[in-house]
């Protein structure tokens, strides 16, 4: 463990950065945030992870060739909006540079998936897998959903809505 200023050089090299696999930036200051992964490029430092908390500022880490960015704000804003919109859904993450979402929602007694077959339901989204019993299941096209199920859902942000509708 080293003690000092994540944004002196110094103390980066006395870290061995310049033989690391990654670095990752995620201090609550976006400029310090910058500062470490722009040092940690320059030194070839090939996977660089930062955490934003100005949305805007995500178009500078992405020029300077920050291999992952996480944006803590709009992730939870996202997460609390989700919340709000359906309650037992929770947010898992945005993929596909924010074009889809994958999220997990309980089967209850009014779901339209109830007691129907994964491949009755799954019509342009994915359940990646079912929460039954203590057992993570990966559902085959013949399965039925059950009353308690937690399903894992990877959906374009289009037909979101739509499904959350019938869960």
């Amino acid at each position: 463990m080293l003690h000092g200023d994540g944004t002196d050089k110094n103390i980066l090299r006395d870290a061995n950065i310049e033989s690391s696999d990654v670095v990752a930036a995620v201090t609550g200051d976006d400029k310090t945030n910058l500062m470490v992964c722009e040092f940690a490029k320059e030194v070839g430092v090939s996977n660089i992870i930062a955490r934003i908390n100005q949305p805007d500022n995500e178009g500078i880490f992405t020029k300077i060739g920050v291999t992952n960015l996480i944006n803590t704000t709009t992730t939870a804003v996202l997460a609390f909006k989700r919340a709000m919109e359906k309650p037992g859904k929770q947010l898992v993450n945005l993929v596909a540079g924010g074009k889809g979402e994958v999220f997990e929602v309980s089967v209850n007694k009014e779901s339209k998936f109830l007691k129907k077959k994964v491949s009755e339901v799954s019509k342009g989204f994915v359940i990646a897998c079912i929460y039954r019993d203590d057992k993570m299941i990966i559902p085959k096209p013949d399965m039925k959903i059950k009353e308690g199920d937690i399903l894992t859902i990877c959906s374009p942000l289009e037909k979101v809505r739509k499904i959350e509708k019938m869960v």
